[in-house]
């Protein structure tokens, strides 16, 4: 990973392309720290909303939160060694970090398996969020991880591996300053450390596209980002060189039931796709007769950007609306209003009671995250 120019700036314009090879967030990168704590806290708002957890579950209720937060950390450890003038190895050091959320499960610790030097993270966990959280909602990257080996495209561990876990912990990488075709090429090697289906990998780049795309139409005062976001990832989603026709071909159908929709006519869209139905699929409405169940890294994702998208469209806050009883839609939704609005998005009558302890860990990942990009961070990370 290269070291990072804060100075680097490319086109403002509104109407301008959203990805570009080389860069990314304009001018806007002080930014960036503030909507990366909006995206973190956003998956963390998601998860409680869906599952409306008690105070005393909310410590084991935020799995997919967890391993994004390690995720980040692992980027952080390669932003650390390239700003150091030490090449940097991202897959490995997200492999590392990943051995670390490993670990902090309490779960059994595989034999083939390097043993990780804790960082800050460790034990900022540790106070935030119980040991133990989310084995469930993460049972594949979990039996990856086990296996002590470190996933690859050519060589996966779990060929097969496609739940949504990966999707949503993929979210940060479209926080990097990078141009869209580094980002993929960091995320389709993310998601390929424990989950070797190349639909998970394909759909993960589709997530951090979105953020990247959506905190950018964002910042630059799109008064509808994540939909503008949809249409620049369904323009670049088919470059990849990973086969992802089926995840090509939903975001393809969400955007194809929204193009016409605007802030005028979104009243007559019924009732907000974010409340699933009671058998867990999401309603694909003006997409035939098909309806997407919510479960697989594809399914999720067009999903959740449905939700994400519904609610734009209907306008008011995101927490006004029924949550997804999918907690992977509904965190994925809420991670995607908090790249459109920053933390302001995310309150409200309808937000969860988020652990103090998990919000400050947040706020340090995003802290130390400007710190690795040059810039100061505001007061509200």
């Amino acid at each position: 990973m290269a070291s990072v120019d804060p100075t680097s700036t490319s086109s403002t314009s509104p109407d301008g392309p959203l990805f570009s090879a080389d860069a990314a967030f304009d001018g806007c990168l002080p930014d960036v720290p503030q909507r990366l704590a909006a995206v973190l806290e956003g998956l963390a708002v998601g998860e409680l909303r869906s599952q409306g957890a008690s105070i005393a579950e909310q410590a084991q209720s935020t799995p997919y939160t967890l391993m994004t937060l390690f995720t980040a950390d692992g980027l952080l450890e390669a932003l650390e060694w390239a700003n150091a003038g030490q090449p940097a190895d991202e897959n490995a050091c997200l492999w590392l970090a990943y051995l670390r959320w490993l670990r902090s499960l309490e779960a059994p610790w595989p034999e083939a398996a390097p043993s990780p030097l804790p960082r800050w993270l460790d034990a900022a966990v540790s106070n935030a969020i119980l040991a133990g959280a989310g084995a469930r909602a993460t049972r594949q990257s979990l039996e990856a991880l086990s296996t002590g080996a470190m996933g690859e495209v050519e060589r996966p561990v779990l060929p097969e591996a496609q739940e949504p876990d990966v999707v949503l912990r993929s979210v940060v990488l479209g926080l990097l300053p990078t141009g869209w075709k580094s980002v993929t090429a960091m995320t389709v090697n993310g998601a390929a450390i424990t989950h070797g289906h190349p639909e998970a990998q394909v759909a993960s780049v589709g997530a951090a596209l979105m953020v990247q795309a959506t905190a950018t139409a964002a910042l630059r005062g799109d008064p509808q980002p994540v939909h503008r976001a949809l249409k620049a990832t369904v323009e670049i989603l088919p470059q990849v060189t990973r086969p992802g026709h089926a995840t090509v071909t939903a975001l393809e159908a969400v955007l194809s039931s929204t193009q016409t929709h605007t802030h005028d006519d979104a009243a007559d869209l019924g009732t907000p796709v974010g409340s699933a139905d009671a058998d867990g699929t999401m309603s694909m409405d003006g997409a035939g007769d098909e309806s997407m169940p919510a479960t697989g890294a594809a399914n999720m994702l067009a999903a959740g950007i449905r939700a994400a998208l519904d609610r734009e469209l209907h306008g008011g806050c995101v927490l006004d609306y029924s949550p997804a009883t999918d907690p992977a839609v509904e965190a994925l939704a809420c991670a995607l209003a908090g790249a459109a609005g920053g933390l302001t998005a995310l309150t409200g009558a309808g937000r969860p009671a988020v652990p103090e302890a998990l919000v400050e860990t947040v706020q340090q990942v995003a802290a130390r995250w400007g710190e690795q990009l040059g810039v100061a961070t505001s007061d509200s990370v």
